[in-house]
C-alpha cells in the first residue's frame, strides 16, 4: 500500500496545475450536460487537504497516508 500510495500522491502532486486545468474543464463542461464526464479515480482529496485545510505537500502526504490507514485498518478516526 505504501508505494502504490506515495507514487499516486506524488503524480497528483507533480501534475497539480494541469489536474486543476481539467478538474476546471470538467466542471464546467459538466453544468450542461447530463451524462457522466468525470471517471470515479478522483485526486480532489489532494486538491481539498492544500486549499481548505492549507496543508503543505508534505503535511498532505501525511494526513492522506494516515486517513487510508484508519479506513483499511477499520478503525474509527479520532
Amino acid at each position: 500500500m505504501g508505494r502504490s500510495f506515495s507514487y499516486y500522491n506524488r503524480m497528483a502532486q507533480d501534475y497539480e496545475l494541469i489536474f486543476r486545468r481539467y478538474l476546471s474543464a470538467t466542471l464546467i463542461e459538466s453544468l450542461g450536460s447530463n451524462k457522466k464526464i468525470r471517471g470515479a479515480r478522483r485526486i480532489e482529496s489532494v486538491i481539498v487537504a492544500k486549499d481548505v485545510c492549507g496543508l503543505s505537500d508534505k503535511q498532505t502526504n501525511e494526513t492522506l497516508k494516515w486517513a487510508l490507514e484508519m479506513i483499511l485498518r477499520g478503525l474509527p478516526a479520532e
